[in-house]
């Protein structure tokens, strides 16, 4: 509570104060006065002290939750709100509000959130039914890409941390002899032969499937062999071509977003806020926004449902049009497909049919053609 003090003498109040350890907190002085918090056991104490000091207390301000209480001691239903509240918290913190998920690069957190759905951990799940452990396990089986995982329920945030799992790059075993052969027919330009027999050289022209590098490697002049696990690249100036046919007239559909419509989710449970009724939506896509309080999302959210709807068209070509989308797909074509080659030159020609553009692409390339074929050796 907050006093005021006035006597001819008032510091002597705040000496004796001091020696019978009641604290007094932000004493502002005036001429024979001065105004302080204390807290009610230890004004009581001042109370009884002040004579010895020729000081008079006046009080001004009471606050504090005791003060709060027995002023509003008469309001009952002030009383059953605030039980039901510590009621409700009491019931709330028995259901995971959110879930924290760290570790993972290769699977997408909304794959996660998914899985653990299906495995019984969520928004909402009642914590005393959840068995973590089986929950684990039937992850890592469902989902095939994780090395480890733990689950660990902390208040009311279920913390997932994960280790992926990786592919094992093939091995090739070295030890099984092997021959080089052309995939693609072409010339040769340059060999970086490291083991096996050269049956090519520079210059020559190969065709597909010729033996580029044998396998069977004379020893000296003994007049025997030995098998070996060829290895090494043979590069060759290939020349291919590919085709791309584009249609006179093309059906595309494109999306538009139609009425969107907000809902209120509570610990997992989505209530309406709009009662808006969407009948003719092809495709739907939610965003969440949830409240956060010091760190800790609450459970509750805000979730958008926003509608899409897919409207079909038609969209009549002329050659230049033509000509973009053919440039585009052989673009795409030469990073997926040729990624592994150097392209020296390539040249596109156009023929115009009655119902379509056909684009033919001359291609003349650097790239490596060998490729490892074993050798059965029967006995």
């Amino acid at each position: 509570m907050v006093f005021t003090a006035k006597g001819k003498f008032p510091e002597r109040l705040i000496n004796l104060a001091m020696l019978s350890d009641i604290a007094i907190i932000n004493p502002i002085g005036g001429k024979r006065q001065f105004s302080a918090q204390v807290s009610v056991a230890d004004y009581k104490a001042l109370y009884n002290i002040r004579r010895q000091t020729m000081t008079s207390l006046k009080i001004n301000k009471k606050v504090g939750l005791p003060f709060i209480l027995y002023k509003n001691r008469r309001r009952k239903g002030l009383a059953i709100g605030l039980g039901l509240f510590f009621a409700i918290i009491n019931v709330l913190s028995m259901f995971i509000w959110s879930i924290d998920i760290e570790g993972n690069n290769q699977v997408s957190t909304c794959q996660m959130k998914e899985t653990l759905r299906d495995n019984g951990v969520y928004i909402g799940a009642f914590k005393n039914n959840l068995d973590v452990y089986k929950a684990e396990k039937d992850f890592e089986l469902q989902l095939g890409k994780v090395g480890w995982m733990s689950v660990n329920i902390i208040g009311s945030t279920a913390s997932v941390e994960l280790s992926e799992s990786y592919d094992v790059p093939q091995i090739v075993d070295t030890t099984k002899p092997c021959n080089l052969k052309a995939k693609k027919a072409g010339q040769i330009i340059k060999m970086d032969v490291r083991e096996g027999q050269n049956s090519v050289s520079i210059g020559d022209g190969v065709a597909k499937g010729q033996l580029l590098v044998s396998g069977v490697v004379e020893i000296g002049e003994t007049g025997k062999a030995q098998f070996v696990h060829s290895e090494g690249e043979v590069y060759a100036g290939v020349q291919t071509k590919e085709v791309i046919t584009i249609p006179n007239s093309v059906s595309y559909q494109c999306i538009k977003e139609t009425d969107s419509r907000r809902m209120l989710s509570l610990i997992g449970l989505n209530l309406p806020i709009d009662f808006k009724q969407i009948d003719n939506a092809s495709s739907r896509r939610t965003v969440t926004d949830s409240f956060v309080l010091n760190n800790r999302t609450m459970p509750i959210s805000i979730v958008t449902e926003k509608n899409y709807t897919a409207q079909g068209a038609d969209y009549n070509l002329n050659k230049k049009s033509a000509q973009v989308l053919a440039d585009t797909r052989l673009a795409l074509n030469d990073v997926f497909c040729r990624w592994n080659c150097d392209i020296k030159s390539k040249r596109v020609e156009c023929t115009q049919n009655k119902n379509d553009y056909v684009f033919t692409a001359n291609y003349y390339c650097i790239e490596d053609i060998a490729q490892s074929v074993p050798i059965n050796i029967v006995n």
